[in-house]
This record gives C-alpha cells, structure tokens and sequence, in this order.
C-alpha cells in the first residue's frame, strides 16, 4: 500500500476500510462523509475557476466492446506495470 499515489482506491478509502473492518461503523460514515466533503469542495473550486476535471487514465469514452479508452498517461503507467514499474508518479491536480 506504500506505494500506491493518494487516490489509489485501496489507500483512499484505508480509514473507511478499516473502521468497518472494525465495527466501528459510525466512525465509517463519518470519515466517509468528509472524503465526499472534500471531493464536493474541490468541485466547486473547480467550477468556480472554470476549470474541466478530466480522468487522469481513462477518456471517458468505452469502446464498443466495453473497454475504457485510455489517456495517453494512462497507456503509459499501464506499459509500467506490465514491466514491474510500480512506482507511478503522483498527479499534478487532486481529484
């Protein structure tokens, strides 16, 4: 999990995770509620700025097959990990 960059889902939602994991339900709810808060936020400074959020990996277009059609960055991690490389650099713009 070290390795992993922020937004990797298995790190970003660790904490959730991990209260359930837990029983500590509530405390689920709460951790989960301010990850949400924070994405709201950063949405709106988004918008605000008139700034378009893209999909770092991913072009948000399916192929008629129903594979995602990926970025050029995302066709380059994806060469990296098929050669072991897991060390993908973190994005310049938060999510």
């Amino acid at each position: 999990m070290e390795k992993q960059i922020t937004n990797e889902s298995q790190r970003f939602w660790d904490g959730v995770t991990r209260a359930i994991k837990n029983r500590q339900y509530s405390l689920a709810t709460n951790i989960k509620q301010e990850l949400e808060e924070k994405q709201r936020v950063k949405a709106k400074e988004r918008e605000q700025k008139n700034e378009e959020w893209r999909p770092r990996f991913f072009a948000g277009i399916t192929t008629p097959p129903g594979r995602p059609e990926l970025t050029e960055e995302g066709r380059q991690v994806l060469t990296m990990l098929d050669q072991g490389q897991y060390d993908i650099p973190e994005s310049k713009v938060a999510g």
